[in-house]
């Protein structure tokens, strides 16, 4: 295969990953209208690039650093002010750049960034951060939770794969490694006990008993003629 027809294909995988409609869900947003007792809207949450998410922590440092300006804290010294600033900044960009018209992904729910801060009360902002972490978790790669059956299935991938792994659990988050160690563990207990247990006899029959059992079942040689 030429450096040629190897770029091409290589040109055809990236044009395909790059025309993937951006994966989203549809999440109400925390205000209810009192006169229908429903959520005045509902908007589409995506996930953030890596590309994104650094620009909205470049976003909140600059605007922490600019509030605080001569009164940034310095090594050593308290700095909750500081962090609560951060923090709030981190949560405004990140909802502004995840909340998108439901309709056009390409257009961004709210009309601008500063009005997240002067429209939302601090309950609301809280509740669109954890749709915004129940939608990462949905929506990305890292599997985060198992059941019982999804238990019993990865058990059985790591068989097939034997001492061999290679990539199959990169997917897999601290949380569910831990799971899935203590499911492993509680597993082999199970065997071991089992294996472990004394087989029983039938009732009622001592050695004594299979003894003389034995020998009436044993043949008398016939006589020689």
């Amino acid at each position: 295969m030429t450096e040629e027809i190897k770029s091409i294909i290589q040109d055809d995988i990236w044009a395909r990953i790059m025309a993937t409609v951006r994966p989203h869900v549809v999440v109400p947003f925390p205000r209810i209208n009192p006169d229908t007792g429903e959520p005045v809207a509902e908007m589409a949450m995506v996930v953030l690039t890596s590309e994104e998410s650094a620009i909205v922590t470049a976003d909140a440092e600059k605007k922490v650093r600019r509030i605080l300006k001569d009164n940034i804290p310095g090594q050593g010294e308290a700095h909750r002010g500081y962090d609560e600033l951060f923090n709030t900044f981190i949560a405004e960009g990140l909802i502004y750049t995840a909340c998108r018209n439901k309709e056009d992904l390409k257009r961004n729910f709210f009309p601008k960034k500063e009005a997240i801060l002067q429209i939302l009360n601090v309950d609301e902002l809280a509740i669109l951060l954890n749709h915004y972490y129940t939608v990462q978790i949905e929506l990305g790669p890292v599997i985060s939770m198992l059941n019982d059956e999804e238990m019993e299935m990865w058990t059985n991938r790591l068989l097939e794969a034997g001492t061999k792994p290679a990539f199959l659990l990169n997917s897999c988050s601290l949380e569910v490694l831990k799971m899935l160690a203590v499911f492993l563990a509680n597993q082999l207990k199970i065997s071991r006990t089992s294996n472990s247990l004394p087989i029983s006899q039938p009732e009622n029959i001592s050695s004594e008993n299979l003894t003389s059992e034995n020998q009436k079942n044993k043949k008398t040689p016939s006589p020689k003629k």
